[in-house]
């Protein structure tokens, strides 16, 4: 019998039908042969929406991962961990998939017959137990805030466990897995799942509650805990009203989340395991019904399939560093993007690589203030921008808002802080030098950004 993870081993077809009552005359069933094709469309059409969408989603976490230095803690180590499973369960376990559905023959040999369903559920168990380990990562960090967070080194090494785990679960699917002739009205070569009678059930059970059981439990309890501290959660020292609306604003956001995380996944997976728990343990409700029970099996199939497509968005999508850039890669995908960028290159290059450009802040106070206020009012900051002439008259920039003046750093590295010996006027000048650097910032906005 077929195990939880296990992919179609039947197919919807007049051939099994043959092979079920042998009183049927071959002309008579040739004849009276189910059209597939309409059934052939619909579902190359729903797990292509899949496979489109999960490779453009999860292709772009790693990218953003791999690209983001600030993005190697060990939260986004796992949501890439999680983007790679759910890529290699749609480059590997939905083609194969959809071509057993499809092929009356399996193609692909007896080494492809092992080797593919070992990858398949190694996929799903990686994917099930990264979401996991993330819910235990943020429960770990809302509980515990003073301690610190899981290492880089510490993160990579709990992924490599998972993925041993995994591929130990899966090994009986590849194990029990193999090439098969079937003769209806010609040979057929099928590569299907023979567990022996007494493992059968077992390895159903262990699937569903490894897979299924075990992860919803921990995921639900962690996230439900969660929730229960970010709500009660009271803000330290005095709050505004509208910093009180704005942490509300962020509770909320959190935990529907959390709660959209937890029910997308018991969703998307239940139909499936429901139903193969059904064929283990009733099969009887099988015989005679295959074209009802294949139809189910697709729902099923492709709802699990489908969690490929969400996670991307759950676990990056409300993230605003994910969001920033995917929208950086979106805009860079685009002719605008690339336009932008090359107009940036252009204009580093036509500029002095020996002369360096020169800021100047003047920050200035009124003088009629009393010396004692001084720390904490709030200067206008002018500063202005001057780069050598080559030629041609240049335009000088200049930039002019708001700083408190406790928040001027005493000691910096990239700007030397002289104050003035003037008694009417507390003022300050700060020189800086950009080393061939314009003053676009790296979205390409004409501004200046002060570390």
């Amino acid at each position: 019998m077929n195990s939880t993870l296990d992919p179609l081993n039947f197919t919807v077809d007049f051939k099994q039908m043959v092979l079920k009552n042998r009183t049927y005359n071959w002309s008579s069933a040739l004849n009276n042969a189910p059209n597939i094709s309409n059934r052939d469309s619909v579902i190359i059409a729903f797990y292509s929406l899949i496979i489109i969408i999960s490779i453009f989603g999860n292709l772009l976490v790693c990218n953003i991962v791999a690209r983001n230095a600030k993005m190697r803690s060990s939260t986004y180590i796992f949501i890439a961990n999680l983007a790679l499973s759910d890529f290699m369960m749609t480059v590997l376990n939905i083609p194969f998939n959809v071509a057993r559905i499809l092929l009356n023959d399996w193609p692909f040999g007896s080494f492809m017959c092992s080797f593919v369903p070992l990858v398949q559920v190694t996929s799903v168990y990686v994917s099930t137990f990264t979401m996991t380990c993330i819910a235990v990562d943020r429960y770990r960090i809302i509980s515990k805030p003073l301690e610190p967070r899981l290492r880089r080194a510490q993160a990579i090494k709990i992924i490599l466990c998972v993925w041993v785990l995994a591929i130990l679960l899966s090994l009986p699917h590849a194990v029990f897995n193999k090439v098969e002739s079937v003769f209806t009205y010609r040979r057929l070569v099928r590569c299907r799942t023979a567990y022996p009678a007494n493992l059968s059930r077992w390895i159903t059970l262990i699937a569903v509650f490894t897979q299924y059981i075990l992860p919803l439990t921990i995921t639900g309890v962690l996230y439900y805990l969660i929730i229960v501290q970010v709500w009660s959660r009271n803000s330290l020292g005095v709050v505004t009203e509208g910093q009180r609306i704005s942490q509300a604003k962020a509770k909320k956001k959190t935990i529907k989340m959390l709660v959209v995380v937890v029910i997308l996944f018991a969703l998307c997976w239940l139909p499936l395991n429901t139903f193969n728990l059904l064929r283990e343990f009733n099969p009887e409700a099988f015989l005679h019904k295959s074209v009802t029970h294949s139809t189910v099996f697709f729902i099923c199939h492709w709802l699990a399939m489908s969690s490929v497509c969400y996670n991307p968005f759950i676990y990056c999508w409300l993230n605003d560093h994910f969001r920033t850039g995917a929208l950086n890669c979106l805009l860079y995908m685009t002719k605008a993007g690339r336009q932008l960028n090359n107009s940036f290159r252009s204009t580093k290059a036509s500029r002095p690589s020996s002369a360096p450009n020169t800021l100047s802040v003047d920050i200035g106070s009124d003088s009629n203030q009393d010396s004692a206020n001084d720390s904490c009012c709030s200067n206008a900051v002018q500063i202005t921008s001057k780069r050598p002439s080559s030629g041609k008259s240049k335009p000088h920039h200049s930039y002019e808002f708001d700083i408190p003046m406790k928040t001027l750093p005493t000691k910096t590295t990239k700007a030397s802080l002289q104050k003035c010996a003037d008694s009417s006027k507390n003022s300050f000048k700060v020189s800086t030098t950009l080393i061939n650097e314009p003053f676009i910032d790296a979205d390409g906005n004409d501004e200046l950004q002060i570390p």
